[in-house]
């Protein structure tokens, strides 16, 4: 039986380091809002401990890690890295992981609960969601694409990035708990 203080070796790639990084940077932007929903749940002292803990993993483990970096322009991603090392991928994968823990996303103030994905392939043009509602009589859908996703940014909050047709979104991801009565009532 293993110690649970046993201190585990595990091999990460540069890549898959900066990506951490970048997450762990992503994470920190949601918690640092005021408008974070999970802030808003399970309170203020819950949140600064997770910004807190976020901030000690990037001035120890992560401080000489170089955050990724997503493509500038509209540049193709080379072909001779394939899918794999491809600029587009590590962003877009991190984007549709924490999408897909998300209960519920806002797009442009507008409230989803139901979204479609697709595969990551390492294209810039590869349309990766789909949200889609319904307003007053009228369907309504935009689609992200990988090179919308890569080249996004959070702030306060919001992922911000530009959609399928290049018009800028406002995306934010939420995670629901249940609203309980407080003990004794």
């Amino acid at each position: 039986m293993s110690n649970s203080n046993e201190l585990i070796e595990i091999g990460f790639s540069p890549a898959q380091l900066s990506l951490l990084r970048t997450s762990v940077e992503a994470y920190r932007e949601m918690m640092s809002s005021a408008t974070s929903a999970d802030r808003d749940a399970l309170g203020h002292a819950w949140a600064d401990a997770e910004v807190a803990a976020c901030d000690v993993l990037l001035q120890t483990q992560l401080k000489d890690i170089t955050p990724h970096t997503p493509l500038g322009g509209n540049e193709p991603p080379s072909q001779s890295d394939g899918a794999q090392g491809s600029p587009l991928r590590e962003p877009t994968i991190a984007f549709l992981a924490m999408l897909n823990q998300a209960d519920s996303v806002t797009v442009n103030q507008q409230l989803l609960q139901h979204w479609e994905t697709s595969d990551v392939v390492a294209n810039d043009g590869n349309q990766v969601v789909r949200f889609s509602w319904y307003s007053e009589g009228v369907n309504f859908a935009v689609t992200l694409t990988e090179d919308g996703i890569a080249n996004g940014r959070w702030h306060n909050g919001f992922f911000i990035c530009v959609d399928s047709e290049g018009d800028t979104l406002e995306i934010q991801l939420a995670k629901h708990t249940a609203i309980t009565p407080t003990s004794g009532a």
